[in-house]
Parts: structure tokens; C-alpha cells; sequence
């Protein structure tokens, strides 16, 4: 059978990076099962789904007529959700450093593939990758949408827009200390179609430091209207208010935080609230130092235990969390994180859409952000549309994403257990389906099945 592949497919199929169903357009009905469909509707039991090709057809109740020709999963005591999708990611394996200038290896590729397989097999269909070196990620990109990489849906700024000895500039970033003379730097990133431009406007981290330069307010006004200008969505790191208010009057389309130094003033309500803007909740990079110290036993779970070695779970109980305590991560984390909870929810119930990021590089943490949200009082069905519809409202791609509705892209999860019960059972996993295929986890590039 494997001769009538194509060259591409069969070094997929090597590498273990296919799909466990063929490339020709099917038809897939998933009946008797309990739908979530990510858009904030009550579930819907007894629920049928019918996919045709890699978009869903029909949704409805057991009466939908199934086609003859289709492929048909009994979905009873099963739920459905859409596609998770984590819209801040840093895919990792990006450069090694070899006196030379910045190249990929192997090496670092594989480990870069590892981490998008470990969001595969953690139900995330989509990530957005929120700044990483431009020629690696835009290639991962291409090779994602053409189909000659498996892999979540790819989004990307590729390289984020810094200020000179600011907050992430480095060799990755597009610096830029003047305007217009800096639109050279802008015009660049712009060319290669950045799916959102990415801006840092930070002192330094979440310890904002008035001395470590950051750009001129003037220069983020203009960066946010020239965008506007071509056509080129933007989000931009933030972690205190006096940043945001200026980002938002300038009319940025998202934030890539919340604000995490300190609660939000009431006056800042509602000017985040008339400005449209969708800010992205991040709880789960703070969260995740906070437990490497006080809690390292979640990285027992068994999603934990599929996408780490042994080696790298020891080396983060061991290593880590002493490094992260001796440098007072630790405690300083546990304050922001309050704080970013607590804005998180009275983002949330003003009205204000929140998308669900987590600035990590591991699948499962995307579940630990869902548990977050229901932590800070928000509940699991609207928890879930965070983490679908209101993410794909994030990428301007609510048309074709983030629901299971007719006309949408099937990216879709079926679970064991009932995530509105309880929202960690989005982590008990049946079958993940990306673009209405469904996807082998057992052959992805990940521990699980390495050993």
C-alpha cells in the first residue's frame, strides 16, 4: 500500500507525523453523543455530527440523516467540544548559536515538533505562537498549511517589534528606537504576513523597572496606527495598566496579558470595555513556577508523563524549583498570579472578551489554564468557550474556527468524561480531529511513544 504514496507522505508516515486517516475527502458521523459547541449553549445530548471533507456538514439531534458512505463513531457517554486552541505559545527549538549566526539543526527542529505534538495530543488543534525566530516559524508555518507537517494549526507574529535593551529584545526581535526611520524594521516583519504583529511595551517583565527603557509612547502610537494603516492585526505585551491604557488609546486589537502588577483601577473598566479589545489570559505561566515549587506532584498526571521524559520531570523537581526559590520566583509569582486571576474574572464578567493563552510551550498546561479560570469563579462551559470561540475571535477567525457549527473547519475533541462536571476532564482524551481527520496520537512525536 505504501507505494502508491507520494514522496512527502511516505517520510510523514516515517517520521511518524501522519494522520491515522486518508488525505481524500470523507464523510464522518458522530452520533448519540453529548455536544459542547464552544459558543456558550447548554449542552446538547444525543447530539449528531456530520463532517464532509475537513468541514462539518450538519449538527443536530438523533433524527440528522446520516450518508450511507460515512465513517460513523457511537459517541454515547462521550462529549464533543471544539478544538482547543492556545493563542500564546513560544514554539521551542528555534536557534542554536554557532559563531556563525543563528541556524536550526535537526536536533533542535525535532524538539520543536515534539512540543507542537505534545498540544496535538493534548487536544489543542491551534496555536498561536506569539514571537520566535522568523525563518524557523514562518517555515513551520508553511510546511503546516501545505500538509507536509503535522502539527496544530500554525498562527505567528514571527518576530515581535521591541525597543532597543527593552523587555525581549534580542536577536529574535525587530528593534526599533525612532519613527519613521524605524518603519524599515516594521516593513520587514509585514512582508513575511504576520497572522498578528506582536509589540513589547514593557520596563522589564512583570518587575516593572522605570530605568530599563521601553519604547516612547509616541513610537507605539505610531507602530499601532501604521499596522492599522496595512491591514495587520496587533496584540502587545503589557503587564501594568499606564501601558495598556496607552496601547488601547492607540487602538490595539488585543493584549497578550492581562494587566498582572496590582488590581485594575475602576476607571480602567471602562475604557477596556468600549475599546473592543481581547485580552489574552496567561495565568497558567505563573501558575506553572508557582507549582514546580510548591506542588511538583502534578507532574505525575498522565498527560504530564506523555509529553516529558523522566529526565525532564526529575530535572524539574530537582533543578528547577530550587533555581526558581532562590531567585524569589516563586512568591513574587504567587502575588501576580493573584492579581491576574482576580482581573482575569472582573475582565471576564464585564463583558470583555478573554481568550485563553498561556505563554507556555507543553500541551497539557493549556488544560491547566481551563482549571484557572473555573479556580477564579468562572464556570466550565464558559471556560471552554475561552478556550475555543473567544480564541479564534482572537485570530479574526471565529468564521471558519473555535465552534462546532455547519460551515466550520471540524477541529474537534471527544472526551470520556463530562468537562462541565468537572473542566479537568477535558485532559481524558478519546480522539482528537483536526480538519475532520482524526489524528493517530499513539504515532505522535512525543515520550509516550518513544520508549
Amino acid at each position: 500500500m505504501l507505494k502508491h504514496l507520494s514522496r512527502t507522505t511516505l517520510s510523514l508516515v516515517a517520521f511518524g507525523f501522519f494522520l491515522s486517516t486518508p488525505l481524500n475527502a470523507q464523510t464522518l458521523a458522530i452520533r448519540n453523543v453529548t455536544l459542547i459547541d464552544g459558543t456558550g449553549a447548554a449542552p446538547q445530548t444525543r447530539a449528531t455530527v456530520i463532517v464532509e471533507g475537513n468541514r462539518i456538514n450538519a449538527v443536530g439531534g438523533p433524527s440528522v440523516s446520516i450518508p450511507d458512505d460515512a465513517e460513523t463513531i457511537d459517541g454515547s457517554g462521550k462529549f464533543l467540544i471544539p478544538g482547543l486552541m492556545d493563542v500564546h505559545v513560544h514554539v521551542p527549538g528555534s536557534i542554536v548559536r554557532n559563531g556563525k549566526g543563528d541556524v536550526v539543526r535537526p536536533e533542535s527542529r525535532s524538539k520543536g515538533i515534539g512540543a507542537l505534538h505534545s498540544f496535538l495530543y493534548s487536544g489543542i488543534t491551534t496555536v498561536y505562537d506569539a514571537s520566535n525566530n522568523a525563518d524557523y516559524i514562518f517555515q513551520l508555518r508553511a510546511e503546516e498549511r501545505s500538509g507536509d507537517l503535522l502539527s496544530p494549526r500554525i498562527f505567528t507574529t514571527g518576530s515581535a517589534i521591541t525597543f532597543p535593551g527593552s523587555w525581549g529584545a534580542g536577536p529574535n526581535s525587530t528593534l526599533v528606537d525612532s519613527w519613521p526611520d524605524g518603519k524599515n524594521g516594521v516593513d520587514v516583519n509585514f512582508a513575511r504576513d504576520p497572522d498578528i504583529q506582536k509589540i513589547t511595551y514593557e520596563n522589564f517583565g512583570t518587575g516593572a523597572n522605570a530605568w530599563v527603557p521601553s519604547f516612547p509612547d509616541d513610537i507605539i502610537t505610531n507602530i499601532i496606527l501604521y499596522a492599522k494603516e496595512k491591514g495587520v492585526r496587533t496584540t502587545i505585551h503589557i503587564s501594568d495598566e499606564a501601558h495598556a491604557r496607552i496601547a488601547i488609546a492607540a487602538g490595539v486589537d488585543t493584549l497578550a496579558h492581562p494587566v498582572v502588577v496590582g488590581r485594575m483601577s475602576k476607571d480602567f473598566m471602562p475604557i477596556i470595555i468600549d475599546s473592543g479589545v481581547i485580552v489574552t489570559s496567561t495565568l497558567a505561566v505563573f501558575d506553572n513556577i508557582v507549582r514546580i515549587v510548591d506542588a511538583p506532584e502534578f507532574l505525575n498526571d498522565s498527560l504530564f508523563r506523555a509529553v516529558y521524559t523522566e529526565e525532564q520531570i526529575e530535572e524539574m523537581k530537582t533543578t528547577a524549583g530550587p533555581r526558581y526559590t532562590s531567585i524569589g520566583w516563586d512568591s513574587w509569582f504567587k502575588t501576580t498570579l493573584k492579581y491576574s486571576m482576580e482581573n482575569v474574572k472582573r475582565l471576564h464578567d464585564a463583558g470583555v472578551t478573554i481568550a485563553l493563552g498561556t505563554d507556555r510551550t507543553i500541551g497539557p498546561l493549556t488544560h491547566r489554564e481551563l482549571e484557572l479560570y473555573v479556580e477564579a469563579g468562572i464556570s466550565p462551559l464558559e471556560a471552554i468557550t475561552i478556550g475555543t470561540l473567544n480564541a479564534a475571535k482572537y485570530l479574526d477567525r471565529e468564521d471558519d474556527l473555535g465552534t462546532i457549527e455547519p460551515g466550520k473547519l471540524a477541529d474537534m475533541v471527544l472526551l470520556d468524561a463530562d468537562p462541565i462536571k468537572d473542566i479537568s476532564n477535558t485532559q481524558l482524551i478519546s480522539a482528537v480531529f483536526k480538519g475532520g481527520e482524526e489524528i493517530d496520537r499513539d504515532a505522535l512525536h512525543i515520550p509516550r511513544n518513544q520508549k
